[in-house]
């Protein structure tokens, strides 16, 4: 009766260890739940912070061109959303920071475009001249950098593990976008905008005092 007594305050006290330890497990698991939604907020509002300013950077550098290239972001950020729910991809804390570096990719793309465009004005070609010379310059830099780049996400995605293959997808998934939407959206918004005579100034692209005498 004796053994059969501790035995049983031998089951109860390891019970009582095993109930303890699951509900550290459960607050451990809580903390770190509650740490990565923190983390995940932090990231968004970054993320939004980001592109706020360099929407504003663009608009205040590059004038008109700075209005195609929001627009044309615009467009970028919806065509992945949709690639990610047709897809079906999860964003994690990665994903989330391969998706914001493909913006920075984007934007990278117009920004070579416009300073052609701009570099063709200061030597007194026409807007509109100025506009396809400099597409066709930017052209080979931009598919360059979008191939070596996707070069690296099929290396991270396919000797990667786990987060690291999310970062590579949703960074893959956006650099062949930002290659579609530099190259197509980016040149169709501005050959629309150029169809108003109002808006065909060299002035919407670039201050008067560098441009030539004669295209002012």
């Amino acid at each position: 009766m004796h053994y059969l007594t501790r035995a049983l305050v031998w089951v109860r006290e390891e019970e009582a260890r095993a109930r303890s330890g699951w509900r550290q497990v459960q607050a451990g698991d809580l903390r770190e739940w509650r740490s990565q939604e923190i983390q995940e907020q932090g990231l968004g509002r970054a993320a939004v912070a980001g592109l706020v300013l360099v929407a504003i950077l663009m608009l205040l550098v590059y004038r008109l061109a700075g209005v195609v290239a929001v627009l044309a972001l615009s467009l970028y950020a919806l065509f992945n959303l949709a690639a990610y729910e047709l897809i079906g991809v999860t964003l994690t804390l990665p994903g989330t920071a391969g998706f914001i570096l493909s913006i920075g990719m984007a934007v990278d793309a117009n920004v070579l475009i416009f300073e052609r465009i701009k570099d063709e004005l200061r030597r007194g070609n026409t807007l509109i001249r100025s506009i396809e010379t400099g597409f066709s310059q930017a052209f080979s830099s931009i598919v360059d950098g979008h191939i070596t780049t996707l070069i690296s996400c099929a290396a991270l995605f396919f000797l990667g593990t786990g987060l690291v293959k999310g970062f590579a997808a949703t960074l893959g998934i956006g650099v062949l976008l930002s290659l579609f939407t530099a190259l197509t959206c980016t040149r169709t918004l501005l050959r629309f905008l150029m169809s108003y005579q109002s808006l065909r100034r060299p002035t919407n692209f670039l201050p008067a005092r560098q441009l030539p005498s004669s295209a002012v």
